[in-house]
């Protein structure tokens, strides 16, 4: 297994190493970085949810599913204590970032492909509901800390998301098809 790591992770260095060239060959600019990271955020992310929950219905599944992210909000919530406990706000510059980086990762274009290597599909399958709850908190809190604002306008703005809005659809989808499924499933 630590095998498969390392090579699923030499070549996500590999990938960020062909990044740092694009962009030092001009091939890619700042301008053309942010439009492949809306893409990203927006469309190829959400696709990848979505694919990885169209798989026969299957009982265990959603109640594996359901557990994981029962297990993300607890994680989520025990990084938020102790983001709280240790970055309090005392007028430093980086405060913000600093609490941010203590509770977000980079869970998608880390663990995506070094679940997938290590675990396989199924593991990407669960792995997609840690990346749901991250997706729902750093697009409505993660934004909060950022902009330092928790106002009843900021946060209903912050839940009309485009990232949260698709996570949330994605979501609809999968317990749909899965109330679809079982309603034909043979008795």
């Amino acid at each position: 297994m630590a095998l498969v790591s390392f090579w699923q992770i030499l070549t996500m260095v590999i990938l960020m190493a062909v990044g740092v060239l694009c962009y030092k060959l001009h091939i890619i600019d700042e301008e053309t970085n942010k439009r492949l990271s809306t893409l990203t955020l927006l469309v190829i992310n959400p696709l990848v949810i979505f694919m990885s929950y169209l798989r026969p219905f299957e009982t265990e599944l959603l109640s594996g599913l359901l557990a994981a992210l029962a297990l993300s909000a607890v994680s989520f919530a025990a990084s938020l204590a102790v983001a709280h406990v240790v970055y309090r706000n005392k007028g430093e510059k980086d405060h913000a970032v600093e609490k941010f980086a203590c509770v977000y990762s980079n869970c998608g274009f880390i663990g995506i492909p070094l679940v997938n290597g290590v675990v396989g599909p199924e593991g990407v399958f669960y792995l997609t509901a840690y990346i749901t709850m991250f997706n729902l908190l750093v697009w409505t809190h993660g934004i909060a800390v950022m902009s330092s604002t928790m106002t009843a306008a900021f946060m209903k703005k912050a839940l009309a998301s485009p990232a949260l809005s698709r996570c949330l659809r994605v979501l609809f989808f999968l317990f749909l098809m899965c109330l679809c499924l079982s309603l034909f499933k043979d008795p």
